[in-house]
């Protein structure tokens, strides 16, 4: 009546009815005026949107267990839709790639990640949305840590109609892990080379020996080395 306008309820607006239920309900307001435009009156209408506002409080309360979850994990978990935006990350991918988590939201992956990493990614992704689970390593520039090794898993999210509507991505750092797998690789590659050493090494001695012998035999002398030595 005030601004002679339409107005809404506040969001999370209850109507008890009489029999004790609690419905919730949207609610407009919209002024009635005469042929002179004068405001007359209000008409108010009620909307039952209980069933979508209970769908919408169990969405959020899955939402908040995956936030719990993502949290607890060390590594980056971030959710895309099918166009590559970013709808979900936590708090690992946000200090991996030096963003905020608002700032990563509604952000493509070449607006965050870089069109060369996503150069590389983008036909694991396009066989990730083809409805493909996929595993592998990838590397990851981040931002604090420098260029590390991702164990990464792309799994397709799918809608109500089973349809793929977007990407999970969870991702495991295992540069430690390479690392070692490098260095001890690189150890049996020394301890071969110098079994490779002395396997030469005692066979050029056995060489040197029959080579001495030969030359006592020749000399009409006992051979020194063998079964033969001193007789």
């Amino acid at each position: 009546l005030a601004l002679g306008g339409t107005v809404g309820l506040a969001n999370h607006t209850t109507l008890l009815a009489c029999d004790g239920r609690e419905l919730q309900i949207a609610d407009t307001a919209a002024p009635m005026r005469d042929s002179t435009g004068q405001v007359q009156g209000v008409v108010l209408v009620f909307r039952d949107v209980t069933e979508s506002y209970r769908a919408q409080q169990e969405l959020r309360g899955r939402e908040r267990q995956l936030t719990i979850i993502t949290e607890a994990l060390p590594g980056p978990v971030t959710r895309t839709n099918r166009e590559g935006r970013y709808v979900f990350a936590n708090t690992a991918f946000a200090r991996a790639v030096g963003m905020t988590i608002p700032k990563i939201l509604g952000r493509t992956r070449v607006e965050v990640l870089g069109p060369e990493n996503c150069a590389e990614l983008e036909p694991l992704v396009q066989r990730a949305l083809a409805g493909e689970t996929l595993t592998f390593e990838s590397p990851l520039e981040t931002a604090h840590d420098g260029r590390r090794r991702m164990l990464l898993t792309l799994l397709p999210e799918r809608d109500d109609r089973g349809e793929v509507c977007g990407l999970v991505s969870v991702a495991t750092d295992i540069t430690g892990q390479k690392l070692d797998e490098e260095k001890i690789r690189a150890q049996l590659e020394e301890l071969l080379r110098w079994q490779d050493v002395m396997i030469n090494r005692e066979a050029r001695v056995q060489q040197l020996k029959d080579e001495v012998n030969a030359l006592l035999i020749k000399a009409g002398h006992a051979p020194r080395y063998g079964p033969e030595a001193g007789k």
